[in-house]
């Protein structure tokens, strides 16, 4: 079982180019995934949710995020190999 997001944070200390901007939204940069799949739900949030923490400035969050589903189907050869090499012990 997969637990934590897996996902990636993008913002304009991580990733400038891919921040949509109000102002030249022809010059970001579209998302690109690491596998194929099928955007099964998505939401953008056009403000971000200030939280009072105990720091010089509040942290902003979004809730902006887009879920895509993969299907990942392993190399049985390569899978075999991997079985072999766990039933070898070193001498």
């Amino acid at each position: 079982m997969m637990t934590g997001h897996g996902g990636i944070h993008i913002g304009t200390s991580s990733s400038p180019a891919s921040v949509l901007n109000q102002d030249t939204p022809e010059k970001s940069v579209p998302l690109q995934f690491m596998m194929d799949g099928e955007v099964v739900a998505w939401r953008v949030n056009r403000d971000y949710a200030a939280i009072e923490c105990y720091q010089e400035r509040p942290l902003h969050q979004s809730g902006t995020f887009v879920l895509v589903k993969s299907v990942y189907k392993p190399d049985e050869q390569d899978v075999l190999v991997k079985m072999e090499a766990r039933l070898v012990k070193p001498a």
